[in-house]
């Protein structure tokens, strides 16, 4: 089976008005630590990014790519109706951490530390600010 190259449409922010995104979110953050229900979840931290631009937020697995769709950024929280994927092909043939990969939440940044607090408070992922990655292009 080849890989099936998936273009996405996002309507993008779901906020209007006066409204201006938190400009210290953009940019390219790399995983650093992910916590499940108090557990550290072992992953490869130079495997998964997070983009966030003006135009749309996506993140990487370990081959395939999502991106939020009707995305909105407010009040320190991510939001997004849904985050459909490509699918190259499979996910889980090194592992299965990567589906506790959650970026919809609440947020806190630090410095160059982004830290998403998932809506159901059970994923902790803790992003670095790192140099872009072009792994999904808008």
């Amino acid at each position: 089976m080849g890989c099936v190259n998936t273009q996405f449409n996002s309507k993008g922010p779901l906020s209007t008005g006066n409204y201006k995104m938190d400009e210290r979110l953009i940019g390219t953050w790399r995983l650093s630590n992910l916590l499940v229900d108090d557990i550290s979840i072992p992953i490869d931290t130079n495997k998964y990014f997070l983009k966030v631009s003006s135009k749309g937020i996506s993140y990487n697995l370990e081959v395939n790519v999502c991106v939020l769709v009707d995305w909105e950024v407010r009040a320190s929280k991510i939001s997004a109706d849904h985050t459909p994927c490509t699918r190259m092909c499979c996910e889980d043939r090194y592992g299965s951490n990567y589906q506790y990969l959650n970026y919809l939440g609440t947020y806190y940044i630090n410095e160059d530390i982004l830290t998403i607090i998932s809506s159901e408070g059970v994923t902790i992922s803790t992003l670095v600010k790192t140099e872009d990655r072009d792994f999904f292009k808008y």
